[in-house]
């Protein structure tokens, strides 16, 4: 497991988050910031070339879309997409049991890799802990791929934000990589979905309200993969039957605010790259 280390610029995250709301735009910024820059350093310094990458639930959505401009950015072709609907499911004999059995996306699998040979395969969002989405992904992954492909090493690196990841499983052939771009910031999920300003995170709430269900504490990662995806998941209630990602008809108020915030996020990218140039933004791993 690697740590990310205290940088001028973790010193800046460490007073928005003492001084200001947890979910300061202030502090998504610097935290979108860093998985730029260690997507840099993967991508650009250690010249990895990846062929599928794979983004789990709505939260992996967004960091797809976002390592794509990445991609743009560095004038590099994007890799082919995995991107996967996950979830829990809850057991109905059983209220309290949570299953993550996501078998029933294997077909979905195997439409998005049909004729990939994967060696290496990058794995992103916005956090980690417990990897049920990462596991779900990576047997999804084994299982999609022929026969003969899956004989082969395939090395599965996962880029997410630190919320006490460890990993003690294995997945033939998968071979698990870990960076995390950034440490929990105790009471914020999530964290890097929220730099949006007030104002456009208004505009956001009053279009994608009629999608969420109230009952959720918290929607923006949906929120998100609507405004940078124009889809929504919609989820099973049953194991076995899978979840699907529909598209939703895009307004053009919010094809406006989709193209404002894509602007605004180039600049941070490139903002990212020349801090981590100038090791104003620093790892160890």
């Amino acid at each position: 497991m690697v740590k990310p280390v205290v940088s001028s610029g973790d010193s800046l995250l460490k007073e928005a988050v003492n001084g200001r709301e947890p979910f300061s735009p202030i502090v998504a910024q610097h935290v979108f910031k860093r998985y730029i820059a260690l997507l840099y350093r993967l991508c650009v310094e250690e010249n990895n070339r990846y062929d599928v990458l794979v983004g789990p639930g709505d939260s992996g959505a967004v960091m797809v879309y976002f390592a794509e401009l990445f991609y743009k950015a560095v004038h590099q072709p994007v890799p082919p997409k995995l991107v996967l609907p996950v979830q829990r499911y809850v057991d109905p004999d059983n209220q309290a049991t949570e299953l993550y059995d996501n078998s029933a996306l294997l077909p979905s699998a195997v439409r998005q890799l049909a004729g990939l040979s994967v060696s290496k395969a990058l794995f992103v969002d916005d956090e980690i802990w417990q990897a049920n989405s990462a596991g779900a992904c990576a047997r999804l992954l084994a299982g999609a791929l022929p026969e003969d492909a899956a004989q082969k090493r395939i090395v599965f690196t996962i880029v997410a934000e630190n919320h006490g990841f460890e990993w003690h499983h294995d997945v033939p052939p998968i071979a698990i990589q870990y960076y995390a771009f950034s440490k929990r910031i105790i009471g914020v999920n999530n964290a890097v979905l929220r730099f949006l300003t007030a104002d456009q995170q208004r505009a956001l709430n009053e279009f994608t309200k009629i999608y969420l269900d109230p009952t959720e504490m918290d929607g923006q990662t949906r929120k998100m993969d609507l405004l940078c995806n124009g889809q929504i998941k919609v989820p099973s209630r049953t194991a076995g039957v899978a979840p699907v990602f529909r598209e939703v008809a895009v307004k053009a108020n919010l094809a406006e605010l989709k193209s404002q915030v894509e602007s605004e996020l180039m600049l941070l990218i490139r903002e990212a790259i020349e801090e981590y140039k100038q090791k104003q933004i620093l790892f160890v791993f």
